[in-house]
């Protein structure tokens, strides 16, 4: 309840007992890669590879090794094991929720045995953020905004406290990797802020730092020097080509704007902001997708992986910029009858469509069937399969599903106001394209329904509302319609627990061979599993 800072275990185990806890060398390096090939790819924290030879040091000696590096490699074992495909950790003698706990356990304990409020270090900062992230992807189960809000606020104060936020330039002593490392963590800390600050609605706490991004170069221009220190070569980096660093670089320059309108939208105190100011905005969030589609091309004889790193990010990017799009126009599209609400609807509507776009091709659909967004279409790398496309970026979905699930409720009161206006080259009328991404939308819904009670009641309201929406035009027909979307939230529950085999008492949550592929319940939160359906 309390993770990180909490104890369940009345003894708690020795460092070598947690050591000796973890699965073979090939599991352990396996779901390391697993990390690095999924949340590192937006949420960077580390150069891979001075911490592939961190590890390496482990091996050799893993009695001589600090609680706060142990902490940081749990973390990114319990995160690895939650994106990891389920062959890795068959023939462990644990399942992958039980392989979870044991290191999320195993973290909390380690991390409380670090000096974490005496002596900080980038290792405390970033396994911090790692916290923070496996509260945001429910690697920790029943998390609430409210636990993640507290938790970003001791990660972003102890960063400053540290001087992250600061330009390296007052530190001429510091080395230029440890600099480097500290501008990564700094950005990820940031986009970790503005994401919990969109989710709970509050202020984004970053306000105040004069940082340089991170050097726009590849994890290859990194070398450790015959003495010993990693050192990095700068010499050809160039703003025009992309690199692993570029995402950052990017991430660096849009986030003041974002943290403006995050900031100003979210203030108890201040009044709803003239209409000037969220045109102005709107002009500026505009050039950034244009530039995100550029800065990202991939050509397409380039390696799979590294295209669907860059189109990862250029989506990312994507999710924030219309993210905060809807929050600057939607309060201004409650009146048809005002001037200002025909360029905030269109806005509200254009935003919706592609965030639910993106949902759509991180899922796996097809993209060259997708009716979403020639942007968002456009995006997704036509040589991979959808299976490939939903296995690297499924984490991704459940990181962003508040913003995919706002997306759906804008559309639909977009929907609501009976007008959508204009008409598109394939003669579709755009209300029924509409319907047809709400659709689709509830639909992938359903399918992660199952993965945690968060994911459930976000699935039961956007089933409530567009059923109501359904319903609308015909009201003999509402109770009708609100008793078959009773039935479905009855059988997508049914499904879950029809589909797992238990042990003893309890839930091993092995997935039974005849699992329905309409509804992915990997993992099913208990409370789902002990809910009695009347």
């Amino acid at each position: 309840m309390n993770f990180p800072f909490s104890n369940t275990c009345p003894i708690p185990p020795s460092q070598r007992d947690i050591v000796s806890q973890l699965p073979p060398r090939q599991v352990v390096e396996a779901l390391v890669t697993c990390y690095f090939q999924t949340c590192e790819v937006t949420h960077r924290l580390f150069q891979p590879l001075q911490f592939w030879d961190e590890l390496n040091a482990f091996w050799s000696s893993r009695d001589h090794v600090s609680d706060g590096w142990l902490a940081q490699l749990l973390m990114i074992l319990a995160i690895g094991c939650q994106n990891a495909p389920d062959y890795l950790i068959t023939h462990t003698g644990r399942s992958q929720s039980q392989w979870i706990e044991v290191f999320l356990e195993g973290a909390q304990i380690s991390f409380g045995r670090s000096p974490y409020m005496t002596s900080p270090n980038l290792t405390t900062v970033r396994t911090l953020c790692l916290m923070v992230l496996a509260r945001m992807l429910e690697v920790v189960k029943g998390s609430t905004s409210n636990q993640i809000v507290s938790l970003m606020g001791f990660v972003t104060r102890l960063a400053m406290s540290m001087q992250l936020h600061r330009t390296a330039k007052l530190f001429p002593a510091m080395p230029s990797f440890e600099a480097e490392l500290r501008r990564r963590i700094w950005v990820t800390i940031q986009l970790l802020d503005v994401d919990v600050a969109m989710r709970a609605g509050t202020s984004f706490l970053c306000t105040e730092f004069d940082a340089e991004p991170p050097f726009n170069v590849n994890e290859s221009d990194f070398r450790r020097s015959e003495q010993g220190t990693w050192e990095v070569d700068t010499l050809y980096a160039g703003s025009y080509a992309y690199t692993d660093g570029l995402f950052q670089v990017k991430l660096a320059q849009l986030m003041p704007l974002i943290a403006d309108i995050v900031s100003t939208v979210n203030s108890p105190s201040q009044p709803l902001v003239d209409y000037e100011t969220v045109l102005s905005w709107d002009k500026k969030l505009r050039p950034k997708l244009k530039e995100v589609e550029s800065a990202f091309s991939i050509r397409p004889h380039s390696r799979t992986d590294r295209h669907r790193r860059a189109m990862a990010q250029r989506q990312l990017i994507e999710v924030l910029v219309h993210r905060a799009k809807l929050a600057i126009h939607l309060a201004f599209t409650r009146s048809p009858y005002d001037e200002r609400f025909e360029p905030s609807y269109r806005a509200v509507k254009e935003s919706s469509m592609a965030l639910l776009g993106i949902q759509e091709l991180w899922t796996g659909s097809d993209p060259a069937n997708s009716i979403c967004s020639d942007s968002s279409r456009s995006s997704s790398p036509s040589s991979s399969s959808s299976d490939d496309q939903a296995s690297f970026n499924g984490w991704l979905v459940d990181l962003c599903r508040d913003d995919f699930d706002t997306a759906m409720l804008c559309l639909i009161l977009t929907m609501r106001k009976d007008n959508f206006g204009g008409t598109r080259s394939d003669d579709m009328p755009p209300r029924d394209i509409a319907w047809t991404v709400l659709r689709r939308g509830l639909m992938l819904f359903r399918q992660r329904a199952c993965r945690s009670l968060h994911h459930f009641k976000q699935f039961v309201g956007l089933s409530i509302m567009a059923g109501t929406l359904q319903a609308l035009g015909h009201p003999a027909a509402m109770l009708a319609t609100m008793m078959q979307v009773a039935d479905d939230v009855e059988q997508t529950v049914l499904a879950g627990k029809q589909d797992f085999m238990w042990m003893e008492n309890t839930p091993n949550l092995l997935v039974h061979p005849s699992l329905s592929a309409d509804v992915s319940l990997l993992d099913m939160d208990p409370e789902l599993l002990n809910m009695h359906i009347q």
